[in-house]
């Protein structure tokens, strides 16, 4: 009997700390999650830089037409 109450008791502590410990989702999906997180940062920072350097060259355009109508006046 003192066996078999035992056995009880370690299965009830199994489930209670099983059921306590957080499961991590499988090792694919994390990976893809960070891929995708990568992915999206570097296409936001592209994005960035893009627009970024399409107004430095605006500006810059526009600069020279001034200044060369300056000079032309």
């Amino acid at each position: 009997m003192g066996l078999t109450e035992e056995k009880k008791e370690k299965e009830v502590w199994r489930s209670r700390s099983s059921s306590s410990v957080l499961t991590l989702p499988p090792l694919h999906l994390l990976l893809s999650i960070y891929i995708i997180l990568v992915t999206v940062t570097l296409l936001s920072l592209s994005l960035s830089l893009h627009t970024f350097i399409h107004q430095c060259h605006q500006y810059t355009i526009s600069d020279l037409l001034i200044s060369q109508m300056i000079k032309e006046l």
